[in-house]
């Protein structure tokens, strides 16, 4: 503590605040504590913004003005026994130039564009080999480097708008659809969730919940603004994103005729393992190949991607695991922690029904596949749509579609045909989850036909996942975890038909 009314510790409290706001050898005004990242400062009745340092020393809360907080009992509260400082959520993280002797970026200033979707529904999604939108650590596809960021008190928002048609294999029109992969770098706050609009007007699709300052991904299927963007927010403090297109959506051309099911390129298949790595975990550094051709109903030709789960058996010393494409680049990846297996979903474009599986860590883990659907070159199965928007059938902290967080271990049943803008005759549906962990690890499982691992989550923490999980013949789907105090949000994205 430092009072002012004790002059040794005032001249202390001066000189500190007179090294933080010097300005520098290259002429930056308040340079260490821009470097700190400092949000503002109090101080003997006084007040400092670093978000409006042009405005200097002004009055705090009333302290130079009303007579009455000249009372001593007012000292803490017009912080006149102490120097009160706060920190930018960059500055609390140690992200700052005066920790890591780099700048951080500007925050994202993208303006709203398109205020509607490119088209009300969407047909199949084509997979295709991923596409590197976004990148806000080069400034790639927004113009410069910038940090995506929460919004501003002021309401400003600092989002980052991307343009993902045009690139690679995305049609410049009509597309009115994309699967995407997002990463998130380097958060700034605690546990900040990273949201994607297809528009101004939307619902917001959760894609990830960034843990710590490392490195976190995400899937998504989003319908796209009718200038070909995609829009993605941050509700607290900042990150650096990456976004890679794995996937884009049509309308269908032609209408099924009357009492006909529409023809499309989606083959639902019952969710069973097709591989088991129990007995030859993968090796540190290894990329193995394995072959899913021949099971499950999945053909060795005519087909251009898949819909998988990739398991990893609980690890103690941790590492990560990763789904890579033909091209090399990774598609989803699945970190393994102590006494759970965790679980990711993902499109992996394959021409030959094949998969790679790439230990990024440091011991060997055990890795399984579970398949939920494929996707042929020809239009030889059902048709897949997605919605204009997301329809929300279970919000368990609002006691929508089912009434509160998990209380038991027994399965919980949600009708789904016939709801949400699912036809009675679906086959299966995308589901966007998003999971708040309860007393426990653990993983959010989805049966139907077959058991599906929906989405994993830490305890009392966020996660998300986006999978493809067929129907039962009465259209329902069993949801069950046995961590006790778990909620759920489950938003449907489309359906198969």
């Amino acid at each position: 503590m430092v009072s002012y009314k004790v002059t040794a510790q005032r001249a202390r409290a001066v000189s500190f605040l007179n090294w933080l706001q010097a300005t520098d050898s290259f002429g930056n005004t308040n340079a260490i504590a821009k470097r700190l990242g400092i949000m503002y400062i109090g101080w003997n009745n006084r007040f400092w913004s670093g978000y409006s340092p042009e405005k200097g020393w002004t009055n705090l809360k009333g302290c130079l003005t009303d007579p009455a907080k000249a009372a001593a009992s007012y000292d803490t509260y017009c912080h006149r026994n102490h120097v009160h400082l706060s920190l930018t959520w960059e500055g609390a993280s140690g992200l700052t130039s005066f920790w890591t002797g780099r700048p951080v970026a500007a925050e994202c200033d993208s303006p709203w564009t398109s205020s509607q979707p490119a088209l009300k529904s969407a047909g199949d999604i084509t997979p295709i080999s991923p596409v590197h939108v976004l990148d806000t650590r080069t400034g790639l596809g927004i113009g410069g480097p910038c940090r995506l960021s929460q919004k501003q008190w002021s309401s400003d928002q600092r989002d980052a708008v991307v343009r993902v048609t045009g690139h690679g294999a995305v049609p410049s029109s009509g597309v009115a659809a994309v699967a995407i992969r997002v990463t998130g770098f380097a958060a700034s706050a605690l546990t900040p969730t990273i949201t994607v609009h297809g528009n101004m007007n939307s619902t917001a699709i959760p894609v990830l919940t960034a843990l710590s300052t490392g490195t976190f991904f995400g899937t998504a299927v989003v319908p796209v603004a009718s200038d070909g963007t995609i829009r993605l927010s941050i509700n607290r403090g900042s990150a650096d994103l990456r976004v890679d297109v794995v996937g884009f959506s049509r309308v269908p051309a032609v209408s099924a005729s009357a009492g006909s099911k529409p023809a499309g390129t989606a083959h639902v298949v019952p969710a069973l393992t097709v591989f088991d790595g129990s007995t030859a975990p993968v090796n540190p550094g290894v990329s193995r190949t394995v072959q899913l051709a021949g099971q499950n109903g999945i053909p060795t030709s005519g087909i251009s991607g898949m819909y998988v789960t990739l398991t990893v058996d609980p690890s103690t010393t941790g590492g990560s695991l990763q789904l890579v494409s033909a091209s090399g680049m990774p598609v989803a990846q699945v970190a393994a922690i102590a006494g759970v297996s965790r679980s990711v979903s993902a499109l992996v474009p394959t021409s030959d029904g094949s998969v790679v599986i790439k230990n990024i860590g440091t011991a060997p883990l055990v890795a399984h596949i579970t398949s939920q659907s494929w996707v042929s070159t020809a239009t030889s199965g059902a048709r897949l749509s997605t919605f204009a928007a997301p329809v929300t059938a279970v919000d368990t902290a609002s006691k929508v579609g089912l009434s509160g967080a998990w209380t038991t271990v027994k399965p919980r049943t949600v009708a789904i045909a016939g709801h949400f803008g699912v036809p009675s005759g679906a086959s299966a549906v995308i589901l966007s989850l998003s999971a708040l962990g309860g007393a426990s690890s653990g993983t959010l499982s989805l049966t139907s036909n077959g058991t599906l691992a929906g989405v994993s989550f830490r305890a009392h923490l966020s996660a998300q996942d986006t999978v493809v999980v067929p129907l039962r013949a009465d259209g329902g789907i069993d949801f069950t975890t046995a961590s006790i105090g778990t909620g759920l949000t489950v938003r449907v994205l489309g359906f198969v038909s």
